[in-house]
């Protein structure tokens, strides 16, 4: 076989696996309740927030945490359990979009001001400011059609915070 046909079946292959992960993700997130799927999402956007640079430090776990339970008004048990499922969505998921549109199409814009900001608090909470990280808040915001005003004050916000 030549190293192109092996190629393209490669190619081929990943592409298939990818649709698959993708549907088995859907799906899973489609059989939660609409507040499940929010809180779901909410707290995947922290987690991968976290997980940008790489690597997860305690002080940005316990970032996530914060951040979950302030954006969705959460006990630290229910909290816990949000922060689990969702760090398993991370896990089989291919890509933000799933989250970010549920976000997007259910929170109003002062949920999605509050949702940047508490981004930008988790990107912080390491005291290393990642070029990758403000990429990924930019992205999201982006996303959530934040305007650059509300994406520039949630970041000015969350330093002061952070100070």
């Amino acid at each position: 076989m030549s190293s192109g046909r092996a190629r393209q079946r490669g190619d081929k292959l990943r592409v298939d696996m990818l649709e698959a992960v993708t549907d088995f993700f859907e799906e899973r997130l489609r059989a939660a309740t609409p507040e499940r799927q929010l809180q779901l999402a909410t707290a995947a956007l922290f987690i991968e927030m976290a997980r940008a640079d790489f690597e997860v430090k305690p002080d940005e776990r316990e970032a996530v945490n914060r951040a979950v339970q302030r954006a969705l008004d959460l006990s630290p048990d229910e909290t816990t359990e949000i922060v689990r499922l969702a760090a398993e969505e991370v896990k089989a998921s291919a890509s933000l979009h799933e989250f970010t549109r549920l976000i997007d199409e259910n929170f109003s814009m002062e949920q999605k001001k509050r949702v940047v900001k508490l981004l930008w608090q988790v990107a912080y909470s390491d005291a290393e400011l990642q070029g990758h990280e403000e990429y990924l808040v930019r992205k999201i915001a982006d996303r959530l059609h934040l305007a650059k005003a509300d994406f520039l004050d949630a970041k000015i916000r969350a330093r002061d915070d952070f100070r």
